[in-house]
């Protein structure tokens, strides 16, 4: 062999020997810090089982609690940057409200300026999302909501028909599915849809926003954690042919109400006028919409709400609005017909409620204090979130001394932590009863987030789901069907835990 051979050979042995070396040095960051951590692969950190497609991203932080559940913090790596998972209840207050502005940012995705989810709510960072969060505050006010529960209330009959339909073996997914889509198309673009064809369409669109297979896993944790290489890539976080079709739709709507004088006091009005820099109306208001209101450490810039914006935030509409939906709708039908005394309990509260009010009215529903119990124990049973994450924003010192540094990954595993006995004795019971008015609910009970970076639209879906399920149990009593067992089965390569069973119900009509 030529002696330019030896020469390139030697050379590449040279470049990975030092390539260790470096990962090396890199892997060795929590442990010159004294932190307990997780032992890297070499390079690949804690995401080598997340790159070759055996696990979601999110279970990764949930396996180290399980493994160190009494650290206040573990480290871990993300290749060869560090990342902290983070246990400790008070330090999870800090970090989400009281330490917020170091901690200002959820992580990234790397998406080209031409993807509608690049403006979504969920990818802004800094003063954008600021800006942008405060500026659309006001479509989640009480007076707001209000006017968008009647669309519900509408949807939610048309659901109890349907059920009346076929009240043996029914399916109920499709039902809430449809359920969904027309408080979604009617609240959000103010379009009423009738024929079948497009209500399946949307939901079929509705679904590829949450496809689980295993390229589209691959090409979200590419995203994240390749941000750089992802926008040059002009790579998408959802479905190219999905993200087109809602910006269709949305624009539709948009050239519509340019030629019309119709106004539907929906989310499209409202971001029309944002658009369109039209000063709002004053809503009605109350203390339930404190948890809208941003804290005065952060500047708010002007920002101009371009098509894109317009679209990303509708986008996160969709997104928040029909499959979470569907999936805590399904996970409340399953539990209390498991639960039949539950069940009762809370079918007297709503059949008195709504005998004081005269109707299934907004303040009925917010009366129905024993279904929001149920509600919070399905959420703590069946989490929809897997972890709270964090970027930190500028250097925190930690009660303990530790310095997290700016750019540091910190996750919140509270997946697991709802599931553990020291915080909820007999996790795996269903017991509403945890969550009344005279019981201590664990701080890390946290469906929705928490601090300035809690889910903005969490009152409309709680809305979104009492709305349905007050007249279910009004109007029927059910059981599971048949071939329905005990446990859920869920997927584990999802942006969500995807429900696996088909949740069969048996109704019976009430007088």
């Amino acid at each position: 062999m030529s002696q330019t051979f030896y020469v390139l050979l030697a050379l590449f042995g040279g470049l990975l020997y030092y390539l260790y070396l470096w990962g090396k040095k890199k892997h060795s960051y929590w442990a010159e810090r004294g932190v307990k951590y997780v032992e890297p692969v070499p390079f690949f950190g804690q995401l080598l089982p997340v790159f070759l497609l055996k696990k979601g991203v999110g279970q990764v932080p949930l396996e180290i609690y399980r493994a160190y559940p009494n650290e206040k913090l573990v480290g871990y790596y993300n290749f060869t940057d560090p990342g902290v998972v983070v246990n400790d209840p008070e330090l999870i207050e800090k970090i989400t409200i009281k330490d917020f502005q170091h901690f200002v940012d959820r992580p990234h995705f790397g998406l080209d300026e031409e993807s509608v989810s690049s403006k979504a709510l969920f990818n802004l960072l800094g003063k954008e999302w600021r800006t942008a969060r405060y500026k659309i505050s006001p479509a989640f006010t009480t007076g707001k909501l209000k006017l968008t529960y009647q669309t519900m209330d509408r949807c939610s009959d048309v659901l109890i028909e349907n059920i009346r339909k076929k009240t043996k073996n029914c399916e109920i997914k499709p039902l809430l599915v449809n359920y969904a889509i027309h408080t979604i198309t009617t609240g959000v673009y103010g379009v009423e849809i009738k024929d079948e064809k497009t209500v399946k369409d949307f939901a079929e669109m509705a679904d590829l926003l949450f496809f689980s297979g295993k390229l589209t896993i691959f090409r979200q944790s590419f995203l994240r954690f390749f941000p750089k290489t992802s926008r040059f890539l002009g790579l998408k976080f959802f479905n190219g042919d999905c993200e087109e079709y809602f910006k269709f739709m949305l624009e539709s709507t948009f050239e519509q109400r340019k030629h019309s004088k119709l106004h539907n006091n929906d989310f499209v009005d409202f971001l029309l006028k944002l658009k369109n820099k039209i000063k709002l109306e004053a809503i009605e208001k109350d203390s339930e919409d404190s948890y809208l209101n941003l804290d005065e450490s952060g500047e708010i810039d002007t920002i101009e709400f371009t098509d894109q914006f317009i679209n990303g935030m509708a986008e996160q509409f969709i997104l928040a609005g029909v499959l979470p939906l569907v999936q805590v709708a399904l996970y409340s039908m399953f539990e209390l017909a498991l639960h039949p005394d539950c069940q009762e309990k809370a079918r007297k509260e709503v059949r008195e409620v709504k005998e004081k009010h005269g109707g299934y009215t907004y303040a009925a529903l917010k009366e129905m204090t024993y279904l929001d119990c149920c509600l919070s124990e399905i959420m703590r049973m069946h989490s929809l979130v897997e972890n709270l994450e964090r970027i930190c924003t500028k250097d925190y010192t930690t009660p303990d001394g530790l310095v997290i540094e700016k750019g540091t990954t910190v996750m919140i595993p509270i997946k697991e932590m709802i599931m553990d006995p020291k915080f909820f004795p007999n996790p795996d019971v269903f017991d509403p009863e945890r969550f009344s008015q005279d019981s201590s609910i664990p701080s890390v009970f946290l469906p929705f987030g928490a601090g300035p970076r809690i889910c903005i639209g969490m009152r409309y879906a709680n809305l979104q789901v009492k709305s349905a399920l007050a007249k279910i149990i009004g109007s029927f009593s059910f059981k599971p069907g048949k071939g329905v067992g005990t446990k859920l089965i869920f997927g584990t390569l999802s942006f969500v835990p995807i429900l696996q069973n088909k949740i069969i119900i048996d109704f019976t009509p009430l007088e």
